[in-house]
């Protein structure tokens, strides 16, 4: 099925591309601020920079969304941290015991919604469409996040990724999604991170929100690295987490099915979701001038956290 994959995604591809090309436009004109790189950046209400493709109301609805289901699971977690990873081992534990078929993903991401919902009603109305056990998954800050989730009446999957790897794989990534302007280097970029200037909001002040609320009921904690290491483990705890029963054979078939190689020869290798599915790969981006800066950066803010245990392979 790959080859209808490359088809789909070259057909968002060719729309991706004329709208940043138009997008482009209205920054040249003027119609458009682009601030900290962020091309049509802006405040919402919470003070989270976003770009005029994630639209305010969208992010702020989001955030007050309450129509929750009993079997619903909220995978949460900062970009580039293993979203689409987590939501995909979610899903084939569902095709396994029947819930949901084979290569069908009941999912929405709440605040990732402006080709199908251009206002707050609609959004509601998608999500509201998707059929149950619905996987809704988000990059909210901890703070901002419905409040069902925060009470843990929903159930929660976070997924923890380490900052170095993170920064280096979102450069790519909001380039090819168009949200930051072309000429924005990479060495600013990164400066940008480290100032917490970045889309949904910093990395180090979202991980510290999490932390604070790490022992939440009905809250199951991920760590991106871990799931790479020990894809099969974390398979049963997801399970688990999820109250469904696996058979060995069935652990078997989510694992094949969720190693990054036959997720993205699956999706097609146009997919924009899937860079090198590794681990440790700044170690070949980020200069012995940023590392420096990084590993500052990280004891300044999280040396008091002493549960924190990034994993950097």
């Amino acid at each position: 099925m790959s080859w209808k994959n490359d088809i789909k995604f070259s057909i968002m591809f060719v729309v991706a591309h004329c709208v940043t090309l138009y997008r482009r436009l209205k920054v040249y004109l003027g119609i458009l601020k682009t601030k900290y790189g962020i091309i049509g950046y802006q405040l919402n209400q919470h003070g989270i920079p976003l770009s005029d493709l994630f639209a305010e109301e969208i992010h702020n609805g989001a955030s007050q969304y309450d129509r929750f289901r009993e079997d619903d699971v909220v995978v949460a977690t900062y970009a580039k941290s293993g979203t689409n990873f987590t939501e995909d081992i979610v899903a084939s534990i569902y095709a396994e015991v029947g819930l949901h078929q084979r290569g069908y993903k009941p999912h929405v991401r709440m605040e990732f919604t402006f080709f199908k919902a251009p206002n707050k009603e609609n959004l509601m109305a998608h999500v509201d469409a998707i059929p149950s056990p619905r996987i809704i998954s988000t990059h909210l800050q901890w703070d901002h996040l419905p409040e069902k989730v925060r009470n843990g009446t929903v159930r929660t999957i976070h997924c923890l990724r380490n900052p170095k790897d993170v920064v280096c794989s979102g450069f790519p990534f909001f380039r090819k999604l168009g949200v930051i302007h072309p000429n924005l280097t990479w060495k600013e970029f990164f400066q940008h991170f480290l100032n917490e200037n970045i889309i949904h909001g910093g990395y180090f002040q979202y991980v510290r929100q999490w932390y604070a609320h790490r022992h939440q009921k009905n809250l199951l904690n991920l760590e991106y690295e871990d799931l790479k290491k020990n894809l099969r483990e974390n398979v049963v705890k997801i399970a688990e987490f999820l109250g469904q029963s696996l058979t060995e054979e069935q652990i078997e078939r989510v694992v094949a099915e969720n190693t990054f190689e036959n997720k993205k020869k699956a999706m097609g290798s146009l997919h924009i979701m899937y860079r090198k599915g590794k681990s440790g790969g700044w170690r070949s981006e980020l200069t012995v001038e940023q590392n420096e800066l990084m590993d500052e950066k990280i004891k300044s803010e999280f040396e008091d956290l002493e549960e924190l245990n990034l994993q950097y392979d």
